[in-house]
């Protein structure tokens, strides 16, 4: 399928060991994220390549080649587990700040702040969340609500224990 001629047998024997040093280095863990990038770009290519043969999948052993998509998709999430994990923690950042967030939207379907009511409104309370999240996740914090309820919390426990600490 690759038809790439002029290779001599020495040259393959040579592609075929740096490809080893590789995956031993990939199933390794080693410099993850060189290996992770290479081992996706080399499957990608050679998943990719006998384009031609998914489109007619039951003549002769060509049903074979669909083996390849699983693991494509299994390089790719590996390849992006690092950026994903911190888009996710982005894009959840708005659970550290659950009380904040809905004393807006009260807020903001309320006479008191913007936006309208309908479609336009729900977008622009959705990006309100989305963006509110993002900044906390990035700053590591929590809400500003979120936070003065546990400063509350802390101030009640040591007046209930008292100066000695309750001890």
């Amino acid at each position: 399928f690759y038809f790439i001629p002029g290779l001599g047998s020495g040259l393959i024997t040579v592609i075929g060991l740096a490809e080893l040093l590789l995956l031993l280095a990939f199933v390794a863990g080693l410099a993850r994220r060189w290996t992770y990038g290479a081992v996706l770009l080399l499957h990608g290519v050679s998943t990719l390549s006998p384009l031609a043969l998914y489109f007619s999948p039951f003549e002769g052993s060509n049903l074979l080649f669909f083996a390849a998509w699983p693991m494509l998709a299994a390089c790719l999430a590996l390849a992006l587990a690092g950026p994903a994990r911190s888009l996710v923690a982005v894009l959840t950042g708005a659970g550290a700040m659950t009380l904040t967030l809905y004393t807006l939207h009260v807020l903001m379907t309320s006479d008191l702040l913007p936006p309208a009511e309908g479609r336009q409104g729900t977008v622009v309370q959705v990006g309100v969340v989305v963006v509110a999240g993002a900044v906390v996740a990035l700053l590591g914090r929590r809400g500003p609500l979120e936070g003065l309820v546990a400063l509350a919390a802390r101030g009640t426990e040591r007046l209930v224990r008292g100066p000695s600490g309750g001890r």
